[in-house]
């Protein structure tokens, strides 16, 4: 006869020896620091801003002029399943 010794499986023997001294808490808020921001570099980044709005609008404008040179709107057809 024979001697079979126990079975021990390591993550029992893990959970048993757990150690848990500080628990997460998973919704803390933390404050904000208070940021100060750069003068010139708000400037410039309206200036660009500025910019950027004024090449939308030319194009928005190009778009129009555009579409009142060539009133026939293309795309799909009205009533040939086509594309123009």
């Amino acid at each position: 006869m024979s001697w079979v010794a126990p079975v021990v499986l390591e993550q029992s023997v893990q959970y048993a020896n757990r150690m848990v001294t500080y628990k997460n808490d998973y919704a803390e808020l933390s404050k904000a620091s208070a940021v100060s921001l750069n003068s010139q570099f708000v400037e410039e980044e309206r200036r660009g801003d500025q910019r950027r709005f004024a090449n939308i609008l030319q194009a928005v404008k190009k778009k129009e002029m555009k579409q009142a040179k060539f009133p026939f709107p293309g795309g799909k057809g009205l009533t040939i399943n086509e594309y123009i």
